[in-house]
């Protein structure tokens, strides 16, 4: 008995593993690997949504902030955004990775903190 639950058990595995390799998708060429990634790491945060990561990094309400704007710009070869803004007498500029939504860097009256 023991020996035909094995021999079952080895035709299944066996059978399992041949038919987990029958697929139609092919692998994906190196071209085709690379549009993967490229739309992986397409823009998840937009004009709008880097305006307000660093609103709410500074405390102040959008409101509050005069002579807000974001502007697009590069930065090692990544898409940034790069958000101006004063608030009581001080300026700050944000520069946001657009596919992350990372501050890559802060400045508060031209000095980079």
């Amino acid at each position: 008995m023991k020996r035909i639950i094995c021999l079952l058990f080895t035709v299944l595995f066996a059978l399992a593993f041949v038919l987990g390799g029958c697929t139609d998708e092919k692998d994906p060429t190196p071209t085709e690997t690379n549009a993967i990634t490229t739309e992986a790491a397409a823009d998840n945060v937009d004009e709008n949504g880097a305006k307000a990561i660093a609103l709410e990094d500074a405390g102040i309400t959008e409101t509050a902030a005069k002579n807000l704007a974001v502007n697009t710009d590069e930065a090692d070869g990544a898409k940034v955004y790069v958000v101006t803004f004063e608030w009581s007498g001080f300026e700050y500029q944000y520069t946001i990775k657009a596919s992350t939504g990372e501050i890559i860097e802060t400045m508060f009256d031209g000095e980079v903190i």
